[in-house]
């Protein structure tokens, strides 16, 4: 065989061969392409489900922002406990006068808190 002939036989096969490779290669890619649109709607679907937690940097600012008020709430709470727990002691002071009356008459013991002229003074009227 010539070198012609062998150019000839090249010359005749080769688009065969290549139409081959490229129409192989034209499946792997549209292969790849499904894969990659499959890829990108479940990372789509992720996003939705999870869009608000998904940067953790905004997540952990957001949980330390609350977690500051909460601890400013639980401070006032703190405070103002303190100033009503010292009002309340007071009115206890105030009430435990009365209380001592109270634990007297169940004893027996009784102490009349009313005025008894004003109760003994005669109420009739003489009509004409």
């Amino acid at each position: 065989m010539d070198t012609f002939t062998i150019f000839l036989i090249i010359w005749l096969i080769l688009p065969l061969v290549l139409l081959v490779l490229w129409l192989r290669e034209r499946s792997r890619n549209k292969k790849a392409r499904i894969a990659a649109d499959e890829a990108d709607t479940a990372r789509k679907s992720l996003e939705a489900r999870y869009g608000q937690i998904i940067s953790v940097e905004d997540e952990v600012a957001k949980l330390r922002t609350s977690a500051g008020d909460i601890e400013a709430g639980q401070a006032d709470l703190r405070k103002t406990y303190a100033e009503k727990r010292a009002i309340l002691q007071k009115l206890e002071a105030q009430v435990a006068i009365y209380d001592e009356r109270l634990s007297f008459a169940e004893l027996g013991v009784y102490e009349p808190h009313f005025d008894c002229k004003r109760v003994l003074a005669p109420t009739f009227q003489v009509l004409p």
